[in-house]
């Protein structure tokens, strides 16, 4: 079992907790990892780019002139894809691009990512994240005695509207809710925090 400090929002060690070896002592498969954030964005791929086929444009049922005697090369239709406002050959069309993997593979990709940033030093466990004053400044106060920066994603269970007021102009951090949790976002930042209850809660779920 590993043991990880708790901190106050005054930025003091009040504490440990044990941490679940299974999710946070994974053994790092990037190749898994690789595998996640390949479906991932490739889920998020719209694939609502559209050309017309010559056979959907209007118009072109008549031959536009005359086969011979124009000094003009033969042409059938004003559809043909070489003429102006013709049909496109190859073009893209509406398509799905998502796909899955399976839910082991899933899980390996979470256990891993949250393994290595653990490793690197870059969690951070709050007691609680319980308020004074529901301002922009009080949350950025409470990341600095922390002694952290940049790219945060802070993990809280059940966020209320009070903290997200408090957060959504600091442009370095995102709430998230340790369900919805995915390894693309982890990925993308530098610091993961976590107050107590949503770690119980992650550990609970996703075991």
């Amino acid at each position: 079992m590993i043991e990880f400090p708790v901190y106050s929002i005054e930025g003091k060690e009040v504490g440990k907790i044990p941490l679940k070896e299974d999710i946070f002592a994974y053994p790092s498969n990037e190749n898994v990892v690789y595998e996640y954030v390949k479906m991932y964005l490739a889920n998020r791929r719209k694939g609502t780019a559209s050309t017309r086929t010559r056979g959907e444009i209007r118009g072109g049922g008549k031959k536009p002139f005359s086969q011979k005697h124009t000094g003009r090369a033969r042409a059938g239709s004003v559809r043909s894809p070489l003429w102006k406002g013709g049909g496109v050959v190859f073009g893209p069309s509406p398509r799905d691009y998502s796909y899955t993997i399976s839910k082991k593979k899933k899980k390996i990709a979470f256990y891993s990512v949250l393994s290595s940033l653990r490793k690197e030093g870059k969690i951070k466990i709050l007691k609680d994240l319980n308020l004074k004053e529901v301002k922009t400044k009080e949350i950025k106060e409470i990341l600095e005695r922390l002694n952290i920066q940049s790219k945060i994603l802070l993990v809280i269970d059940n966020v209320s509207e009070d903290i997200k007021r408090a957060a959504r102009n600091l442009k370095e951090v995102r709430l998230r809710d340790p369900l919805t949790l995915n390894p693309y976002e982890i990925l993308c930042a530098e610091w993961l925090v976590f107050t107590e209850e949503s770690l119980h809660k992650l550990e609970e779920v996703r075991i």
